[in-house]
């Protein structure tokens, strides 16, 4: 059964909900070691042809698979990254349990960016109402309507009131691993309604290990985030990211992306009037909001996300705002409350270039907030050897190169034996007439 030509996956309030990949290059299901080569049956590849960079009806014998039984780019493919990077965009946003067509704010804003849309979209939803059976395939159908010509909905899944999708271009899924998902609950009995936890997912794109956190950390106090946070931290472990670095903690990755509504608030009120300030507020009073963001204060203190790095903020708080205006609250000092982090092994690899709020009026009472990052996907060059674009044709030519040599073979033995025979013949012809003077 599909709905707009997608399909109509069972949705389950809890967190084994079942992970929905979607238009995923075939696999035969077997890991093996880094660079490792693979003899898979000859088989035609027009069913990927449509994410897969390489000429349908071409075979799969002699492509080079590495880890995770994925192709290992060819020159030609790395060709076509600018500087070997992917452009990542990264949304978060609290919906507040309103119904699903909110979601068409995040679909105007992906449509304005259709000209030069990122590589990777990740979207991270908070609060979504545990009523709507069909919220996760509507969500899915809004999200991914002005991406269906370039991106596929990679990843798509739901834990009782958090949700992640996350779409990639159609030329790089062959080139990423299966993502493995893992859900972690804050509150000690978990319920449909309001959850805290975290949603993890790893996968490797190219040869970068990534992972992705989205969560909703407890509105209680300060204390109890950080509890959250370390909590996160020590449970969410990742086997396939143990079979390759030896370790399943999440820092063993390459790179790490913390999204979502963490709840921190700013501490104290700073005495600016928040709805007097039609145009935006100046980059002197966002500074003087962030000294007691209560965030900041955590990290210098080294009590939590201590190793994450945070791009600077240049927007107003993203909460709370009054239902359909733009207006805040009144009894509520506005707050930080969702953020973007990042974490990389190193600073060359993951690179952020804009941190922004998507202003706009909606029936939430968060603001969504957005990133985008330049991931370096390969860093060193690809040896001559795995161009799996080429080896079908490099066997050819190597077959034709050796049938030639075995022809010059040929003719220089033939020609060695000519030479030979004449030169004994000469030898003979001369030693006849040595004798024949000596008689």
């Amino acid at each position: 059964m599909t709905r707009g030509g997608l399909s109509m996956y069972p949705v389950l309030l809890s967190f084994q909900t079942s992970l929905v990949p979607i238009c995923r290059a075939p696999r035969d299901g077997r890991l093996g070691e880094p660079w490792a080569r693979r003899s898979i049956p000859c088989v035609c590849r027009s069913a990927i042809s449509n994410h897969c960079p390489i000429s349908a009806h071409t075979c799969y014998r002699g492509v080079v698979f590495g880890f995770g039984n994925v192709p290992i780019p060819s020159e030609d493919n790395i060709a076509k990254l600018v500087n070997r990077k992917l452009s990542i965009r990264a949304i978060t946003w609290n919906i507040n349990e309103k119904p699903v067509k909110i979601l068409s704010l995040l679909a105007d804003h992906l449509k304005y960016m259709s000209t030069h849309l990122e590589d990777i979209i990740l979207i991270a939803l908070q609060e979504i109402p545990p009523s709507t059976a069909t919220f996760h395939e509507d969500a899915l159908a809004i999200i991914s309507k002005p991406l269906h010509q370039t991106h596929v909905t990679y990843l798509s899944y739901r834990a009782w009131s958090q949700m992640v999708f996350l779409l990639m271009r159609k030329s790089h899924t062959c080139f990423t691993t299966e993502p493995m998902v893992r859900f972690v609950s804050c509150n000690t009995l978990t319920k449909p309604m309001r959850t805290k936890g975290a949603i993890g997912v790893c996968l490797r794109i190219y040869q970068r290990w990534t992972v992705i956190i989205a969560c909703h950390l407890t509105h209680s106090s300060a204390l109890e985030r950080i509890q959250n946070y370390h909590k996160v931290m020590k449970n969410l472990k990742f086997s396939t990211l143990c079979s390759f670095t030896g370790n399943d903690g999440i820092l063993h990755a390459d790179c790490v992306l913390w999204i979502g509504d963490l709840n921190f608030r700013i501490m104290k009120d700073s005495g600016i009037q928040w709805n007097s300030h039609p145009h935006g507020l100046s980059s002197s009073d966002i500074e003087n909001i962030i000294k007691d963001d209560e965030l900041a204060i955590i990290r210098q203190k080294e009590l939590a996300f201590t190793v994450f790095s945070e791009a600077p903020i240049k927007f107003a708080p993203t909460y709370k705002f009054e239902i359909g205006t733009n207006n805040y609250v009144a009894d509520r000092i506005p707050s930080y409350t969702d953020r973007i982090l990042f974490w990389t092994k190193q600073a060359s690899w993951l690179e952020c270039t804009s941190y922004n709020i998507i202003q706009k009026v909606s029936q939430s009472d968060h603001r969504p907030v957005f990133a985008t990052f330049q991931l370096e996907a390969i860093n060193k060059k690809t040896p001559r050897r795995f161009n799996s674009d080429r080896t079908i044709e490099n066997s050819s030519r190597k077959c034709h190169e050796e049938n030639n040599l075995e022809k010059i073979d040929r003719r220089l033995m033939k020609t060695q034996v000519t030479r030979q025979s004449a030169f004994l013949k000469d030898r003979r012809k001369i030693s006849n007439q040595y004798y024949q003077k000596l008689l």
